[in-house]
């Protein structure tokens, strides 16, 4: 007796599975935020972000893209702004070092200024060069640098000299001078930082060649 299989029904087979597509899946609400912010805060912005990426991990969210972008552009603000504020630091306290250099530049050519009065008080004339001043500290006659402060006694290559131009050059680029008019007073002096304001009749002695009328 043959048994015969009967056929089996095409439609009797399971069905094969199908991949099924994430259909609802909400966007994270900090991911959205964290990128706005990215702008604004930067450091929230960077905070929300990575909160945002482990709800994401964790809920299975969407908006991975968006709280990676929020941490990127986070990260990218906070780097350059504290370049920044270091940079400006530097420059800030470069500046500050700069005027007190130059502050101490300036108190050096009071106190030798000071002392050329002394001399010509003792003397009744100044001196051909300032290594004849008797000064306590050799070391005020030029700057923290060793740069020499100029001195320009007149009249030219005078070892009795009746006045003279004393001068600094500062950082900032000015020059800073003190002068000694005879003219009007020996013992009054104009203390300035342009050579256009200073009432006195003595030329500004640059070089001895000014100074012999070449």
């Amino acid at each position: 007796m043959n048994l015969q299989t009967p056929p089996q029904d095409q439609w009797s087979q399971p069905p094969s599975a199908q991949p099924q597509q994430s259909v609802g899946l909400r966007t994270n609400t900090l991911a959205v935020i964290s990128l706005v912010l990215a702008f604004i805060v930067p450091l929230i912005g960077l905070i929300l972000g990575i909160i945002a990426l482990v709800q994401i991990n964790k809920n299975k969210e969407r908006g991975r893209g968006l709280a990676v972008a929020g941490v990127a552009i986070s990260a990218v603000y906070i780097v350059l702004t504290v370049a920044g504020a270091v940079m400006l630091f530097f420059f800030v306290s470069a500046g500050l070092e700069q005027e007190d250099r130059d502050t101490e530049r300036k108190t050096d050519a009071a106190y030798i200024h000071a002392e050329l009065q002394v001399y010509y008080n003792d003397r009744g004339y100044f001196p051909g060069s300032l290594s004849e001043l008797d000064l306590a500290d050799e070391s005020l006659l030029s700057d923290s640098e060793g740069t020499p402060y100029n001195y320009d006694p007149a009249p030219a290559l005078c070892n009795e000299c009746e006045s003279y131009v004393l001068s600094v050059e500062l950082e900032s680029g000015v020059i800073f001078r003190l002068y000694s008019d005879l003219h009007r007073d020996p013992y009054e002096s104009c203390l300035y930082e342009n050579s256009s304001e200073c009432d006195t009749d003595l030329p500004l002695w640059s070089d001895e060649s000014a100074l012999l009328g070449a």
